[in-house]
């Protein structure tokens, strides 16, 4: 089955061999060996994007003012996929400051909705034990702002690196997402 939708997942861990690279490679090499996918793969703390000053300057413009940075370029990354994942460690009930950094500086583009119309989008929180819900909801209400079509979000407990990698059943929690994101192609 060849694919031609544009699938983007988004590592949104300032660990870049952490259980949410973990996750998200595995779903990448999922989707691109059993539904013959290309898959493209972001890290976000490969990219300097500067946070938002809160210059307001952008509710005019309908932009960004801030250029000196690699935001836009990973934004369009978002705006023209028609399929994102998510994997989002859970910090403090919260995405990570590299993800919510990313989250603001959309700020921009706020009066803009929705950008993301009608875009399938599927969150894995990754996490100990608290915090899923308000990650979860942040991640939802950004996203939704802008018009995506959240299929599904998922939860994945994991503390040290590799307990994804080492345990079966957060395996499968995966492969299940995987067969799910395959059904909605």
């Amino acid at each position: 089955m060849a694919v031609n939708k544009i699938i983007s997942i988004y590592n949104g861990s300032p660990r870049k061999t952490g259980n949410t690279a973990f996750a998200t490679n595995f779903l990448k090499k999922e989707l691109e060996t059993i539904a013959g996918a290309k898959v493209k793969h972001y890290s976000i703390i490969d990219y300097h994007i500067e946070p938002c000053f809160g210059c307001r300057k952008c509710m005019e413009l309908k932009h960004c003012t801030n250029r000196k940075d690699e935001f836009e370029f990973l934004f369009n990354t978002v705006k023209n996929s028609d399929i994102t994942i998510w994997g989002v460690p859970v910090y403090w009930f919260a995405p990570p400051g590299i993800t919510k950094n990313f989250i603001d500086r959309t700020h921009a583009y706020f009066v803009c909705k929705p950008m993301l119309h009608n875009q399938k989008t599927y969150i894995i929180n990754i996490g100990t034990n608290s915090g899923f819900e308000t990650s979860e909801s942040v991640m939802k209400s950004w996203l939704e702002w802008y018009g995506a079509n959240i299929k599904k979000s998922i939860n994945i407990f994991a503390t040290e690196i590799n307990d994804i990698k080492n345990n079966n059943s957060k395996i499968k929690q995966l492969k299940e997402l995987t067969e799910e994101i395959i059904r909605n192609l």
